[in-house]
């Protein structure tokens, strides 16, 4: 648990979703992002211009890990619209979604941090609704203070983050 590292003393900083429990804890937040739908190259979703939630009734699922709160957001939309995917594969890091999508495990709802790494360009995006916002943080320890490095490696990490992000967000739109 990065939270749980971070209070022993090993990490100076964790890029993660804000703390539920802040105590000991302080975040830095970047700016929230909307979640959106990944999916295969060629996927019969790739022509619609945003997914939404009802789309994805039956379709083959990677889902995030059940003590999520993204997953616990993206659950509670479906349910709301009794909307029943075909879960295929649960995993505990996002940032491995990418990954399985371009294999044709199925598709994903995730924020479009974990979209950044090595293999957005072998997947489609697309916006998502309902909106769920998928709020991201530099957390640190309260107590000493952030060490120099950690508030430089914040700096140059959120610079990265919007830099990506505007990349995404050229990639989310259908090509036509």
């Amino acid at each position: 648990n990065l939270n749980q590292m971070l209070l022993q003393g090993q990490l100076d900083v964790a890029s993660a979703v804000p703390p539920a429990d802040p105590r000991g804890l302080v975040h830095a937040p970047f700016p929230p992002t909307q979640a959106v739908c990944v999916m295969p190259l060629g996927h019969r979703l790739e022509r619609k211009r945003s997914v939404a939630v009802g789309d994805l009734h039956d379709e083959d699922f990677i889902a995030l890990g059940s003590n999520s709160m993204q997953r616990m957001q993206i659950n509670a939309a479906m349910l709301k619209a009794g909307v029943r995917p075909n879960i295929r594969l649960e995993t505990v890091h996002s940032s491995s979604v990418v990954s399985y999508v371009s294999q044709g495990v199925g598709v994903a709802v995730i924020d479009p941090i974990a979209v950044m790494g090595p293999g957005a360009e072998q997947v489609s995006i697309r916006p998502f609704s309902p909106k769920i916002s998928m709020p991201f943080a530099a957390v640190y320890r309260d107590m000493p203070a952030p060490s120099r490095f950690a508030a430089a490696f914040t700096d140059i990490l959120r610079a990265v983050v919007a830099e990506e992000l505007h990349v995404i967000d050229t990639l989310i739109r259908p090509k036509r």
